[in-house]
């Protein structure tokens, strides 16, 4: 079909059809991993270790599993096939020409070789939906529209490359699942940049392949946010089983005298607004002064869980001040939102997450002692809030900093007692493959095995 496409003549000392063979030959290799083949088209075929490219009417092309997973298998493994300057990528969120790098996307255009060129043009693109100061750029110069296809291209299915920073690459099976707020897979790193997808639960023949294409901490987020997200990074609306599922991510701690520890969720039969307390039954009005304090003090607290996770990468920032200020502010909002508010969550995620950076690169004066401390008070609510308000697949994915956690006091005897109590809270299926790192994926999984097989803790999380 190729060679009709290009109105080569089937004939043996046709030399262009001889190098479009081996095109096709190479392509075919781009799908390949432990010697299964994947087939890029409309129909399934079959894909690297028992996974293969489907259509669907209402997701596009997907990943279905041909065989049968079991959870912390691999499902996909692939190295890249191509590397581009992230500039490239930076180039496809461009709302204009003045912020669209065209030395950087044009030599990434000129470096490629046939066989990607003919792949590229097999991923989505986004160009029906260019911002208008993109769409004139190319009206005024049509030589630019194949290099801003490029751009989009990378954008939507480019991962950044580990290996080389200020790198990002394609990676043909991978780019092609589908995206889910509660992921059946996990996403890791292996060496030679690879990238694979591991099992986050038992998969059987026919079901999708998919994961999460927002990183750990923006599960956390309540769906309309990560719907957002979506929509401005990736250009769809998420419409998966989490998605369409009741929020559970904002429920206010109980106000009965009793000092009942549950919290409020809407009374489902109401339709004044009356909220219901999950263990003692306790009513109260949706206008009671108490959750009216409640929804002032919400705003202001979340405006600084996003100030302070905006400077996240901020090379200038006091190390020692940021680790506190995060400390401080999961204080703040457990005490005035409770435990089961997304922003609570973040804080305690981004808590925790700082001091693991702290402790692993002796930054910000963290101790053993106080790390230690802080898995206590950050990881062990973590886990709670991701047992009570948060799906399976994507309490792996939120557990991250609590995996690494683990990792760091892996080798002190004198805190098992903390990990065997973390382990018990957050699950020992859950906790065992939450890392974007294979080592570190390996360190975890035999302490948490170890510590469960020691206490007789069994495979799901507690509660």
């Amino acid at each position: 079909a190729a060679a009709a496409d290009e109105g080569l003549k089937a004939t043996p000392e046709s030399r262009a059809l001889v190098e479009l063979r081996d095109v096709a030959a190479e392509l075919a290799r781009c799908f390949e991993a432990d010697g299964v083949r994947a087939e890029v088209g409309t129909s399934r075929g079959r894909a690297a270790v028992g996974a293969e490219p489907a259509t669907s009417s209402e997701r596009g092309r997907g990943l279905v599993a041909t065989r049968r997973f079991r959870r912390g298998e691999v499902v996909v493994q692939e190295a890249p096939c191509l590397i581009a300057s992230l500039k490239v990528v930076t180039s496809g969120s461009a709302r204009s020409s003045a912020a669209f790098d065209l030395a950087a996307v044009r030599e990434a255009s000129q470096a490629l070789r046939p066989v990607q060129q003919r792949l590229l043009a097999s991923f989505q693109d986004g160009m029906e939906s260019l911002p208008a100061g993109m769409a004139e750029m190319i009206k005024a110069d049509s030589s630019a529209e194949p290099l801003v296809r490029l751009a989009r291209i990378m954008k939507l299915n480019a991962h950044e490359y580990y290996q080389e920073p200020g790198k990002a690459a394609l990676y043909p099976l991978i780019a092609r699942a589908n995206h889910s707020c509660d992921p059946c897979c996990g996403l890791a790193a292996a060496d030679g940049g690879k990238l694979f997808f591991y099992a986050l639960r038992d998969l059987e023949v026919g079901d999708e392949v998919d994961y999460s294409y927002l990183g750990g901490h923006f599960t956390l987020h309540p769906t309309a946010v990560r719907r957002r997200q979506l929509l401005q990074t990736k250009l769809f609306e998420c419409a998966c089983s989490r998605c369409l599922a009741p929020e559970l991510s904002r429920q206010p701690p109980c106000g009965s005298a009793e000092k009942c520890e549950g919290f409020l969720q809407p009374a489902a039969e109401a339709s004044d607004g009356r909220w219901r307390c999950c263990l003692c039954s306790l009513e109260e009005e949706d206008g009671s002064d108490r959750l009216a304090r409640y929804r002032r003090l919400e705003p202001m607290l979340l405006a600084k869980v996003d100030a302070l996770e905006a400077k996240w990468h901020d090379p200038s920032k006091d190390v020692a001040k940021y680790i506190g200020d995060w400390e401080a502010l999961a204080k703040s909002c457990g005490q005035m939102l409770g435990a089961r508010h997304h922003a609570y969550a973040r804080a305690c995620f981004f808590a925790l997450q700082a001091l693991n950076t702290g402790l692993s690169l002796k930054l910000g004066g963290v101790d053993v002692a106080r790390h230690a401390g802080g898995l206590r008070l950050y990881g062990l609510p973590l886990a709670r809030y991701l047992r009570a308000c948060c799906p399976r697949g994507a309490r792996c994915v939120s557990l991250e900093p609590v995996g690494a956690a683990l990792v760091l006091i892996a080798q002190a005897p004198e805190l098992r007692a903390l990990a065997t109590e973390v382990v018990r809270e957050a699950g020992r299926n859950e906790l065992r493959l939450p890392l974007f790192d294979s080592a570190r994926n390996s360190v975890l999984a035999k302490l948490v095995d170890e510590v469960a097989e020691a206490t007789d803790i069994g495979g799901d999380s507690a509660g």
